[in-house]
C-alpha cells in the first residue's frame, strides 16, 4: 500500500452538482449513501438555503467555515469514467485492466487526509480575487410532444482554484493507470458538464521527490519489468538530451507544451513517452490537442 498526495488545479470553471434544495438532496441523493453516517455527513455539508438559489446546483460547504468542498466520491467517478474511455485505446494502461470498476472500488482510495480515512470532503481553494459564479446553459430533449428546452443553472468555482487529496493505492502496479487517468483530466475533469471541458484540470504530486509526468520523470515502479525492458531495448531516453535538461524543460512547460516541443524537435512518441513517464497514447493526444 502506498499513499501519494496530489494537487489539482482547475483550468476551466468547475460546476456544482447538488440540488440547492436540501429536501430534494436528502430524498434523491443522500438516501443512496452506503450508511447512515455518510448520509448524515452529506446533509451536514449542504449549504444553508438562504445562501444559495434553489434553482441551481451547488457545492457542498464546510459547516464551520463555509468553504467550498467536493466529496471524495467525485474522484472515484472520475477514475471510472476516464478508464472507461481510455480502455478503448490500444496501448493504454486502462486497456490492461479487467473489471476496472471493482479494481477502483477495492484498491484505490482518496481522502482529504489519509490519516483520517473517515473524512470525505475536500476543501477547494479559490485563487486570489476569485469568486463563486454561476453557469447557465440550455438542456434539450426530444419528447413525444417535440423538442423541449430547459435552462440549467449551476454554481461555479473559477479557473485557478485548487485542492489536494491523498490517493491510497493498495497495488503499486496501478500507479501508471492512475497517472494516465489524471492526465486525461486535461480534457474531461470534475463536476457537471465536464464533457464540454468544464472542470478540466492539471495535476502534480505535492512531494517533489516523486517523479510525476507533470513535473519530472516517472520511474518505472516494477523493477523487474524495467530491467527486462532495458535489457531488450536499452535504456529509454530522449536522444540528444540528458535527464537534467528534460527535467528543466518539464518544470518550465505544461505536459502538452513539452510534448509538442519534443515532437517538433523530431523525437518519437516512444522516446517521449518513456522519458516523461506517460503512455504513447497520451503523447498522441497531446500532439493533436
Amino acid at each position: 500500500m502506498e499513499t501519494r498526495r496530489v494537487r489539482f488545479e482547475i483550468i476551466d470553471e468547475m460546476l456544482g452538482t447538488n440540488p440547492g434544495v436540501k429536501e430534494i438532496h436528502e430524498e434523491f441523493i443522500a438516501s443512496k449513501a452506503p450508511d447512515a453516517e455518510t448520509r448524515q455527513q452529506e446533509l451536514e455539508h449542504m449549504p444553508k438555503e438562504e445562501m444559495v438559489s434553489k434553482e441551481m446546483t451547488v457545492f457542498y460547504r464546510n459547516p464551520e467555515t463555509n468553504a467550498i468542498e467536493i466529496p471524495n466520491h467525485w474522484f472515484y467517478g472520475f477514475c471510472k469514467s476516464s478508464c472507461g474511455y481510455l480502455r478503448r485505446v490500444e496501448g493504454t494502461e486502462s486497456k490492461k485492466l479487467t473489471s476496472y470498476k471493482k479494481v477502483i472500488d477495492g484498491l484505490i482510495k482518496a481522502f482529504p487526509d489519509a490519516k483520517n480515512p473517515r473524512s470525505r470532503f475536500i476543501e477547494v481553494h479559490l485563487p486570489d480575487g476569485g469568486k463563486i459564479g454561476n453557469c447557465q446553459r440550455p438542456l434539450r430533449a426530444q419528447t413525444m410532444q417535440g423538442e423541449r428546452v430547459a435552462l440549467a443553472n449551476s454554481e461555479t468555482v473559477p479557473a485557478g482554484s485548487w485542492f489536494e487529496l491523498d490517493i491510497v493505492c493498495f497495488d503499486p502496479k496501478l500507479w501508471p493507470a492512475i497517472e494516465e487517468w489524471l492526465d486525461y483530466g486535461l480534457y474531461n475533469g470534475f463536476g457537471q458538464w465536464r464533457s464540454s471541458g468544464k472542470g478540466a484540470f492539471v495535476w502534480c504530486y505535492v512531494d517533489s521527490s516523486l517523479n510525476s509526468s507533470y513535473t519530472e520523470f516517472k520511474e518505472l515502479e516494477n523493477n523487474e519489468s524495467k530491467k527486462a525492458k532495458n535489457h531488450s531495448a536499452g535504456k529509454a531516453k530522449v536522444p540528444g538530451k540528458d535527464k537534467k535538461e528534460v527535467k528543466a524543460m518539464a518544470k518550465r512547460n505544461s505536459k502538452k507544451d513539452l510534448v509538442k516541443q519534443l515532437v517538433a524537435e523530431g523525437f518519437s512518441n516512444k522516446d517521449i513517452a518513456e522519458q516523461l513517464g506517460i503512455s504513447p497514447s497520451t503523447v498522441s493526444v497531446y500532439k493533436s490537442a
